[in-house]
């Protein structure tokens, strides 16, 4: 919430409405000399809240269902050879101008006054009245509040939802909707309506303070607003680095994150975050020393296989202990970034690749370490990404050449080696820098380069580009752009929201129902990434 300043005339308005009346006299008591008797208010404070209306005023604005509670001080000074006052020399009353006296009794031995007292619905001017009767004095202070409507704010993932009561008054011209700044984001002119969703978020993670005001005919000593409720739309999770890839376990309602911290070399910001989905907490962040690239789930869940940035090897990682074992030298060719997969058995199934050379697999037992094969892939080809079927058993892979025309191959697997099947043909005329392969989750279909593949790789239909991952019955679809209905027309469901310091979004779907959204911030220079941020989000 921005905090602004008081303009002098609201501030002399304000303090020209709220008393603070003190004496000093000669008391009637020869034993007793009072030099000064005042007291005070001390909370609420009168300038309290900050509401944005009228180009700004400090106030105090509650929910009438709220119990109020008030505290004011006593201050007495005495002359040097004056006897004190006991508490029961001393009388306070607390008072409303609409609801009447709201207590009366003695101070407590702070020579302080607190009550709880539930207000009825209006604005109210609050007095504190102190009295030392036997000695005729009397000190006053007084606040104003405004105790009209009650505001709530609800997050819905996709926007904020707000809900107010009804104002009771009979001068209503108008609700205002105060979102942070002196313009308010809407006019509502229908005392009925009590309810306004803000979906215009150009970052999700922004968090604003609302408030309601009520324009009216008439002339009022305190603006007639409700209750100052902060809210940002969306389940929010924001971690200190960068997350380059997230993959969704749902055995275990877990996210697993590769963490790429930018700039290099920082040996403590490496390894995997995992996320409890369910409480949308880091639940740990482990093997913080190993530079990671791809990874990927064993078909039964039970392992996590993560292919190593500049060392030549993949990690397993049992889900279950979360105990790792490094396994798999398979070549040495370092600081070749790996696309990793494994089959049902626990094949796995690595491809290195560097920009403008050729691609190389590797094909290793993931239950023991053991080299089983070295493929070489095809002269001018770099891999983009890999996808293993455990429908019909083959091996798909997309790759591109040094002249920017691209393909997608499909392999055999016999004696744990890889034979080409037939690849789809060249694509001349487009640029594949980053053509991610996205396999279906029922195995059926193959998204690549704005295409519909079926396992044999001809076209069946088209799609956005970059489709990455899709809802467990594939009924929905998403690039780092948009979440789409996958039908004829990839309808769009939800545009993700974007900005020049977001980069590498991607999603993972936790049930039909549910994705995941991961997006990393980088600095306003772009020099370094500094968080990533995910959102969970509920979409229908």
């Amino acid at each position: 919430m921005k905090i602004h300043f008081a303009y002098l005339i609201l501030l002399f308005s304000i303090l020209a409405s709220c008393s603070s009346d003190s004496e000093s006299v000669t008391t009637q008591n020869s034993n007793i000399f009072i030099n000064e008797f005042t007291t005070k208010i001390k909370n609420p404070i009168q300038l309290r809240d900050y509401s944005y209306d009228n180009q700004g005023y400090y106030g105090i604005f509650e929910n009438p269902n709220d119990s109020k509670t008030f505290n004011g001080e006593i201050d007495i000074s005495y002359e040097n050879n004056s006897t004190q006052l006991h508490l029961t020399d001393i009388q306070v009353i607390w008072k409303s101008n609409l609801d009447g006296i709201l207590f009366e009794g003695n101070p407590d031995e702070n020579f302080e006054s607190e009550i709880i007292s539930n207000l009825s619905v209006g604005t109210h001017t609050i007095y504190l009245e102190v009295a030392i009767p036997n000695e005729n004095l009397i000190a006053k202070d007084s606040i104003i509040l405004s105790n009209n409507i009650e505001l709530t704010t609800t997050n819905t993932a996709l926007s904020v939802r707000l809900n107010w009561t009804q104002y009771e008054g009979n001068d209503f011209e108008s609700y205002l909707v105060y979102r942070e700044d002196h313009t308010p984001i809407a006019e509502i002119q229908n005392i009925n309506t009590l309810e306004y969703e803000d979906s215009d978020f150009n970052i999700f993670p922004d968090e604003y303070a609302y408030q309601i005001i009520v324009k009216t005919s008439g002339n009022h000593n305190h603006p007639i607003g409700s209750n100052i409720e902060a809210m940002h739309p969306g389940n929010f999770l924001r971690f200190p680095y960068s997350v380059s890839k997230i993959v969704n376990d749902p055995l275990r309602n877990k996210i697993y994150g590769i963490i790429n911290p930018y700039p290099l070399n920082e040996n403590d910001k490496y390894g995997i975050v995992i996320i409890d989905s369910d409480t949308f907490e880091v639940d740990s962040h482990i093997l913080i020393d190993k530079k990671f690239a791809d990874f990927d789930m064993s078909p039964d869940k039970q392992y996590l296989f993560i292919g190593h940035e500049e060392v030549d090897g993949v990690t397993r990682l049992n889900l279950d202990t979360m105990e790792s074992t490094f396994t798999g030298i398979y070549g040495t060719h370092p600081k070749r970034a790996s696309k990793v997969e494994v089959d049902e058995n626990n094949i796995v199934y690595v491809e290195k690749h560097t920009l403008g050379s050729s691609n190389f697999f590797w094909i290793f037992d993931g239950n023991n370490g053991t080299l089983l094969n070295q493929h070489a892939g095809f002269t001018s080809y770099s891999g983009s990404d890999i996808e293993y079927n455990t429908l019909n058993h083959k091996l798909y892979s997309s790759a591109q050449t040094q002249n920017i025309t691209g393909r997608v191959f499909r392999w055999s697997i016999e004696d744990n080696d890889l034979n080409l099947d037939f690849a789809f043909p060249d694509l001349s005329n487009y640029i594949l820098y980053s053509a991610d392969l996205y396999l279906s989750n029922d195995n059926q279909t193959i998204f690549w380069h704005g295409r519909k593949l079926d396992l044999d790789l001809n076209i069946i239909g088209f799609c956005p580009e970059g489709i990455l991952s899709s809802s467990p019955d594939d009924e929905y679809i998403s690039n780092n752009k948009n979440l789409f209905k996958n039908n004829f027309d990839a309808t769009i469901v939800l545009e993700y929201p974007t900005s020049s310091l977001i980069n590498k979004t991607s999603t993972v779907f936790t049930d039909n129902n549910t994705l995941v959204l991961k997006q990393l911030h980088t600095s306003i220079n772009g020099a370094q990434e500094e968080y990533t941020t995910f959102m969970k989000i509920k979409f229908q």
